[in-house]
């Protein structure tokens, strides 16, 4: 990996990790997922999820760290494996739109991952769905908000990162 590269992501980090702090008190709506999935997209599979593990991993020093850590970067690379398999597709890779969608869906993706892992974890696993649609409202929170970011995050991004490495 490039020095410049690695500084990208540095700086990307740093300011993913800035906004998931800056943006905790609104419940769901965070730059992660939006970020995770334009890097997944733009700048390669391996630097998402490295960029999944420091963004999670040093912010949640900040937030609190438990075992929903593991689990927060376990159901993003999930999301960061599925934008790399769709990125085989050039309409996907191609249209903001569908990418857009995408980072919606991931919000629900996400959100049903991480019940599975907590559920499994705290015992709850006999009432599953019931945890599970006890956390869909914050699931659509997180889609909604997923699309929004990613809708005007992306393009400056896109610029950016041409520009930089250009």
């Amino acid at each position: 990996m490039s020095n410049k590269k690695i500084t990208f992501l540095g700086v990307i980090a740093g300011a993913t990790i800035a906004g998931r702090i800056l943006m905790a008190p609104f419940p769901n709506i965070q730059p992660v997922t939006t970020i995770l999935i334009f890097a997944t997209i733009y700048i390669g599979f391996v630097e998402a999820l490295i960029l999944n593990f420091l963004v999670i991993f040093i912010s949640n020093l900040y937030l609190g760290f438990g075992p929903w850590t593991i689990y927060q970067i376990l159901s993003f690379a999930t999301i960061i494996l599925i934008a790399f398999l769709l990125k085989v597709f050039k309409e996907f890779r191609q249209s903001h739109l569908l990418q857009s969608i995408f980072s919606i869906v991931s919000g629900f993706i996400y959100g049903f991952i991480i019940s599975l892992f907590t559920a499994a974890s705290f015992s709850k696993a006999d009432n599953f769905f019931i945890y599970y649609l006890n956390g869909l409202y914050f699931d659509l929170l997180h889609g909604l908000g997923n699309g929004v970011l990613y809708f005007l995050l992306v393009p400056p991004l896109k610029k950016g990162l041409d520009r930089y490495f250009s």
